[in-house]
């Protein structure tokens, strides 16, 4: 049974605690676990690991692989997917997760009887009318940070995309500029008119990967890694 706190960021395994969790890293869960066995992509999970603050996109990638780590620790039971340059999927089964969340309610007082009740409303009745304005007036300065505040989220968020557009173009970039530097290439003949290059070998199992992922176009390819993902990166040069 997995198990964790979103306070203190305990994550319990078959009651062992196996690993404590960073803010961030914590809030990143417990997205993935209300989301479980779906997708999240990673402005979704950035925004949630870290609301409101700037963060480079590799942060988001550093706090997944960190709950990789635990969750390894489950037998398999939990695992992370990532989702090609879109986001990630925590797959595993409902049933075997425990939260420690607890909802607090305020109490309920049962005390007062009907007569103190009435008591209360003749007394706020006579007083209403300044209530209602200082309402109104409380809720038309609300309307007007809360349109504020939604004006600057949007401009962030389009910010952010930006620059992380910049970021993947610059190491793409600086990708080409090496490979055609280098002069030691390793070169494979996908088909006819496809071929892809790069710095270091590929076993049959990856030269498939990349033909299954440019889907048999034409041309010369440049595949390597940059230091966000895992995954192979594919960039035509023609």
């Amino acid at each position: 049974m997995l198990d964790y706190n979103p306070v203190s960021g305990d994550v319990t395994w078959n009651s062992e605690v196996i690993a404590r969790l960073s803010k961030s890293e914590t809030l990143i869960f417990s997205a993935l676990l209300k989301k479980l066995n779906q997708f999240s992509s990673k402005e979704e999970l950035i925004e949630e690991g870290w609301p409101n603050k700037f963060v480079s996109p590799n942060s988001l990638a550093v706090a997944i692989k960190n709950i990789r780590k635990v969750l390894q620790e489950t037998d398999g039971a939990f695992k992370i997917e990532t989702v090609h340059r879109r986001g990630y999927i925590l797959h595993g089964a409902a049933d075997k997760i425990q939260s420690s969340m607890i909802a607090l309610q305020p109490p309920c007082d049962s005390s007062k009887n009907k007569n103190e009740i009435n008591t209360e409303n003749k007394a706020t009745e006579s007083s209403s009318d300044e209530v209602d304005e200082a309402i109104i007036d409380m809720a038309k300065i609300n309307a007007k940070i809360i349109a504020q505040e939604n004006h600057a989220s949007y401009f962030k968020k389009i910010f952010v995309k930006t620059l992380f557009s910049l970021y993947c173009v610059a190491i793409l970039s600086l990708g080409i500029i090496y490979f055609f530097s280098s002069g030691e290439l390793y070169c494979y003949q996908l088909s006819e008119k496809t071929k892809i290059c790069g710095v270091f070998e590929l076993n049959k199992s990856k030269q498939k990967s990349i033909s299954d992922d440019i889907q048999k176009k034409s041309g010369l390819y440049l595949y390597g890694y940059d230091n966000n993902d895992q995954d192979i990166k594919v960039h035509s040069v023609d």
